[in-house]
Order: structure tokens, then C-alpha cells, then sequence
């Protein structure tokens, strides 16, 4: 894969979440570049590291190391260069999605966690969708 293009940072705890998230990316090459983390500390320091300036969508858990992925999400939103990129929060109810509409953070939206690779090459397909759509950025 080419790093110098877009990228999509992946917080994922769970490794295979994680693992067949990456593979649906790279099948359907939406981005040069993914790089998962297991947990949000970890991404804030990739973030102010360097990744910040080539990230064009950030994916994360709705739980991450058992709590909401807001703070999370607060932190990267005051990194500089992170202010309008996309987050898009994977949650495993509806309770967690509603919460995240209450979180009333600009360009956050959330998904369902998917039920099964199908499920989840359905999601990435929209989401595909979307960037031919509106650009590169969703």
C-alpha cells in the first residue's frame, strides 16, 4: 500500500473487529492507508506524531477500554489539523448510537457494529458510495 495517500486511522480494541475491518478497506481500496490502533491513547500519539496530516477519516469503537470513545473523540477534535476530519463511530446498540447523536460533536456520526462480514462489506459499500459522491472526504 502507498502511505503517502490518504489514510484511515481504525481504533479497534478487538483484533478480529479489527482485522476483518481491514480487510474490507483494502478490498475495496478506500484508502492508501490504514492504520489500526488497539486503543485511543495510542491514536492521540500517532496523531500528534505525524498521521494527523494525511488522515481523511477516523474509524473507532463506540467502547474503548470500557468507555464511551467520547473523551476520545474531544482529544483528536483539539489536535490541530483534526478539527473537520470525519469520525465515525461503530456501536453495538442503539442506546450507543443515540449517545452519540447526544454528543452534538460536528462530523461524528455512527454506524451499527456490523453482525457479520456481510453486514460490514454492506457498510464499507455505502460508505464507498459516499466518497464517489461527495468527494473524497465524507
Amino acid at each position: 500500500m502507498n502511505a503517502s495517500g490518504p489514510a484511515i486511522l481504525l481504533i479497534e480494541g478487538d483484533y478480529d473487529d479489527a482485522s476483518q475491518m481491514e480487510r474490507v478497506l483494502r478490498k475495496y481500496r478506500i484508502a492508501n492507508l490504514v492504520k489500526t490502533v488497539a486503543d485511543a491513547d495510542e491514536a492521540l500519539r500517532l496523531l500528534s506524531g505525524g498521521l494527523s496530516a494525511s488522515t481523511e477519516l477516523i474509524l473507532m469503537n463506540y467502547r474503548l477500554n470500557g468507555k464511551p470513545a467520547m473523551e476520545a473523540v474531544i482529544r483528536i477534535r483539539g489536535l490541530p489539523g483534526l478539527e473537520q476530519v470525519p469520525v465515525i463511530v461503530s456501536c453495538a446498540t442503539p442506546e450507543d448510537q443515540n449517545q452519540v447523536k447526544q454528543w452534538g460533536i460536528a462530523r461524528v456520526a455512527s454506524i451499527s457494529k456490523p453482525a457479520g462480514f456481510f453486514k460490514l462489506l454492506e457498510g464499507i459499500q455505502k460508505l464507498e458510495m459516499h466518497w464517489q459522491v461527495f468527494g473524497s472526504k465524507p
